[in-house]
């Protein structure tokens, strides 16, 4: 089988379908449904090195998750087969809760794929908050089932443009979410190497100290982490506090998440 034919079968999406810029939201949706955004490699010591061939064997044929520098790739590299013109880019994530960047650097990937129609930004990898649709370059405002979404430039000390959110059911007004620059990556297995190295080593990471599962429900989300799983439905929010056992139990059931730390405890 081969990646195209993987990747199709990982997230649903018929063989047979011909993609275009117009049905790219589909890929979008499945995708965010179908692959959670998950960290527990990284605390399982078991990462691999960014490659088309690795993305391959732990996304899809394990069926594992992974976090923005494992899933924007794997997305980059599947427009790619397609006959996309697509490039992958960096960009620094803003915490709008506590008023300032993550400070771990350019530690988020995302994709642009660049059409006659236009330049947009796509994103698989930035947990609850995908847009789920194209974003435009241009600044036009769109929404999806997901919420509000638009790109401004913006010049910040990690690129000129940034990425405004605004969750449905969560947010009150757009937010940054974060920070890029347009300038396509040229070696981009180094660049996300690079960014893996640093998500798993840095000290302001948040991604290599507990577990963490967050995948994209139709009509909601849930996440998981060692003590607790919640979940918005329709707009409601139902929070449980967990044991260890039942995270463990929660991550193969919700999530088919079989890598977990079974003698970590709480």
């Amino acid at each position: 089988m081969s990646f195209n034919e993987a990747y199709r079968e990982r997230i649903g999406l018929p063989f047979e379908t011909e993609l275009t810029v117009t049905n790219l939201p589909e890929v979008l949706e499945k995708t965010a449904w179908a692959i959670p955004f998950e960290n527990f490699r990284i605390l399982n010591k078991t990462s691999l090195e960014i490659s088309k061939e690795n993305l391959r064997h732990k996304i899809l044929d394990e069926q594992e998750g992974g976090l923005c520098y494992e899933l924007n790739p794997l997305l980059y590299y599947f427009l790619k087969d397609n006959g996309f013109s697509v490039s992958l880019v960096r960009g620094e994530v803003y915490n709008a809760a506590e008023d300032k960047w993550s400070g771990t650097g350019r530690t988020h990937a995302a994709v642009i794929v660049h059409d006659d129609s236009g330049d947009y930004l796509m994103d698989v990898g930035f947990g609850g908050n995908l847009p789920l649709t194209l974003v435009p370059m241009t600044g036009e405002l769109v929404t999806s089932s997901n919420g509000e979404f638009k790109v401004t430039r913006l010049d910040t000390d990690y690129g000129d443009h940034v990425l405004e959110v605004k969750v449905k059911d969560k947010d009150e007004k757009r937010r940054i979410g974060y920070a890029f620059s347009e300038v396509p990556l040229v070696h981009v297995e180094d660049e996300m190497n690079e960014i893996r190295h640093l998500i798993e080593t840095h000290e302001k990471s948040k991604f290599n100290k507990s577990p963490l599962a967050v995948q994209l429900l139709v009509g909601g989300s849930q996440t998981l982490t060692s003590s607790s799983m919640t979940t918005w439905e329709d707009g409601e929010k139902t929070k449980e506090e967990l044991e260890y056992e039942d995270f463990v139990r929660l991550a193969r059931e919700r999530f088919n998440l079989h890598h977990v730390l079974e003698d970590r405890g709480g």
